[in-house]
């Protein structure tokens, strides 16, 4: 599932008018209720980049529904991208 944030000052880049209510947080867990999912897959569009922190923030309140995967860096040292992939 691809996640966008309504708040624009928080994380900057603000969604699609079309996406603004169906690609929130909140959005998708109504729908997963209702279809009785109990686990996902959440990442960022691109307009984030390599900016995770707001996939992160998700998962750090949400840890028993979501997981994430993120867009790597190819410009990061090893270590860094280690600590990026543990974060």
């Amino acid at each position: 599932l691809h996640i966008w944030n309504g708040d624009e000052i928080s994380f900057q880049v603000e969604p699609p008018e079309a996406l603004k209510r169906v690609a929130s947080v909140e959005n998708y867990k109504m729908v997963m209720k209702e279809n009785q999912v109990d686990a996902a897959i959440i990442t960022q569009p691109i307009n984030y980049k390599f900016d995770h922190s707001y996939v992160a923030s998700v998962i750090e309140k949400n840890r028993e529904i979501f997981r994430g995967i993120l867009l790597a860096n190819p410009e990061l040292e090893t270590k860094e991208l280690k600590n990026e992939i543990e974060r």
